[in-house]
């Protein structure tokens, strides 16, 4: 639209006066430096925006949590979770990742921020599925 209106500004002569003006690009030219501050501005917003919220999930994904692998405990990031580790979960304790009960006792969690049901759902070999973002409100596992 910009590029259009300078050309026509350019080549066009005025239709109040008839002649050919060269001032009518412009416009043209305006409406141009216009969209693009816009682009940039909006451009260098996203990249502040992105920047910070990858600052944010770098340190918010940072939770040591408990695991047996390969026989042996070990004190990891969940991030570092890998296939294979089972995790000692306990009361209070959020889970980063899905994973299965593989023994629980009195183990319950509330799944309401993924399942929106607010009673504590008790996890053994019947319903074993754990999913990442719940916690774990009494027992252990």
């Amino acid at each position: 639209g910009a590029v259009l209106s300078i050309i026509c500004g350019v080549v066009l002569p005025d239709p109040e006066t008839g002649r050919a003006e060269s001032t009518g690009w412009i416009e043209g030219v305006a409406i141009l430096i216009s969209v693009t501050i816009v682009v940039w501005v909006t451009a260098i917003n996203d990249f502040q925006k992105d920047k910070k919220f990858r600052a944010f999930y770098r340190t918010s994904n940072h939770k040591p949590v408990r695991i047996i692998r390969e026989g042996l405990p070990w004190v990891v990031d969940v991030a570092e979770v890998v296939v294979g580790d089972v995790l000692e979960i306990a009361a209070g304790q959020t889970i980063g990742v899905d994973g299965l009960v593989l023994e629980g006792h009195g183990l319950k969690m509330d799944e309401s921020a993924c399942t929106g049901e607010s009673d504590a759902i008790p996890k053994d070999a019947q319903d074993p599925f754990l999913i990442s973002g719940t916690s774990a409100v009494e027992g252990y596992g």
